[in-house]
């Protein structure tokens, strides 16, 4: 499945910061690549091409309709190198994880789903041509959005297992890590994620890199479970030793030092951080749903 243009173009390389585009590969010489990709854990049966820098000095794999944008997973090219062969490990491997996604089996979280849902639904303009969800998971979220047919939605997260393997027609999928600018300035027009807490530490650096990439009056939406009695309920449950947690609580004692992390510091003071001034933030019992824009400004693409 070949990636859209017009995505590719609103992508950057994280290596070099150029554009993205489609070029003719030698299939051939790819072939050790893809043995090298294989030792890694991807399925290189449904390698599908390769995207390079605007330079065409680096590519990144293509398996299926899910394109690697990870920097450790950049090709030399034309050398055919692969970078990481010889460094002293990956920072991070995608295909390394479990393929977990965000959609809950039981009603309670069908209910939190739905709310998120129609969270995103009443902040997003219908205007938008460019829709992402960082830390998607499958893209289930992005997905259910009531957008026009001709929107564009981008589905990015680091796990590549939960993009491949997820049930979503329409949507674009970007294995990438949403601690570093996958996006060029002025790209998308709306960008939302539940899901902020798994990177408590570096959700400054992400809010100022979103904003860059947001079109003028582009808008990012966030949803938290962290309201007063989420975060009551949250401590209990991060105080409670595993064998007495109930099993649907599992999946919150994983995650319990990176919910802690996020919790040590308000959301207000995140965004300040990042030196985002006006914003909204409305919370209810349960959660707190926020968002700010970019300001109407005129945006300079970068070549």
């Amino acid at each position: 499945m070949s990636m859209n243009t017009e995505l590719l173009g609103n992508l950057i390389c994280p290596r070099t910061g150029e554009c993205l585009c489609v070029a003719a590969g030698d299939s051939e010489l790819s072939i050790p690549l893809r043995q090298q990709f294989g030792k890694l854990g991807a399925p290189t049966e449904v390698f599908t091409q390769w995207v390079f820098n605007k330079s065409g000095t680096f590519a990144y794999p293509v398996f299926k309709d899910v394109l690697i944008l990870i920097s450790d997973m950049a090709v030399a090219w034309p050398q055919k190198e692969f970078l990481s062969a010889d460094s002293k490990g990956l920072s991070v491997n995608p295909f390394a994880f479990s393929g977990a996604t965000n959609v809950c089996g039981n009603e309670e979280c069908r209910r939190i789903f739905n709310f998120k849902t129609e969270q995103f639904c009443d902040h997003m303009p219908y205007t938008s041509q460019m829709v992402v969800e960082f830390m998607s998971a499958d893209g289930n979220i992005l997905d259910c959005l009531s957008l026009r047919d001709s929107c564009l939605r981008v589905a990015v997260d680091l796990d590549f297992w939960a993009l491949f393997n997820g049930n979503t027609s329409g949507i674009h999928k970007v294995c990438a890590d949403a601690t570093i600018a996958c996006f060029g300035p002025c790209s998308i027009d709306c960008a939302f994620s539940n899901s902020m807490h798994h990177i408590p530490t570096q959700s400054t650096r992400f809010y100022r890199d979103i904003l860059v990439s947001l079109k003028s009056g582009g808008r990012f939406v966030g949803i938290e479970t962290q309201g007063l009695l989420a975060k009551l309920a949250l401590n209990m449950v991060l105080c409670m030793p595993r064998f007495a947690m109930p099993h649907s609580f599992r999946n919150i004692d994983d995650e319990r030092n990176l919910l802690r992390e996020w919790l040590r510091v308000p959301i207000e003071k995140r965004l300040t951080d990042a030196g985002i001034r006006s914003f909204d933030c409305n919370k209810t019992l349960f959660h707190t749903v926020y968002s700010f824009s970019k300001v109407q400004q005129k945006c300079l693409r970068s070549p």
